[in-house]
């Protein structure tokens, strides 16, 4: 995604930065070290978003965010993103969309976590079947990039660049 806006020619009004670390799953280890070496530039993040919920159809955003922010960034997905897909946004009244930004969401950063469509029967979030395949792929025998569908992975990648680049140009 990140050469994707790259590509472009054009540079956003704030930076991006792409941040990639593991141990999700055991204890934050690589989220929290970021946010320790990273503490004192946390008042001047902007906004984090996470993807960790597969790179399926692109659907859009969980948003946590000031009202304001989520309306403005709906507006843009819809105008914006209606053709490439993950468009959509829903805002969530958690504390963290995402357990990989969660410290930085907690400490006032505005939060979005990417959301794609269930590859196995295209329920959408907020549909209550539309968790049922996440660990049938997540952290199982098929989470392996030969199984990665290339063509939604390219439009997951799109989506979340269109946005990476919408949000660093508010």
């Amino acid at each position: 995604a990140a050469r994707m806006i790259a590509r472009t020619g054009y540079a956003p009004r704030r930076t991006i930065r792409v941040v990639m670390w593991n141990n999700e799953e055991t204890q934050q280890r690589g989220a929290r070290a970021y946010f320790e070496k990273h503490k004192a530039e946390i008042k001047d993040h902007k906004f984090a978003v996470e993807s960790d919920i597969g790179v399926f159809e692109p659907w859009g955003l969980a948003v946590a965010a000031d009202k304001n922010v989520v309306q403005r960034m709906r507006a843009f997905g819809k105008h914006i993103l209606h053709s490439l897909g993950g468009g959509n946004i829903t805002s969530t009244d958690v504390e963290s969309p995402g357990e990989d930004i969660a410290l930085l969401c907690k400490s006032g950063v505005p939060c979005a976590g990417f959301l794609s469509v269930n590859p196995e029967n295209n329920a959408v979030p907020g549909d209550p079947h539309w968790e049922d395949h996440y660990f049938r792929y997540h952290h199982a025998n098929s989470d392996r990039m030969e199984v990665i569908d290339k063509h939604q992975l390219r439009r997951s990648a799109a989506s979340l660049a269109a946005w990476a680049y919408i949000i660093a140009d508010l």
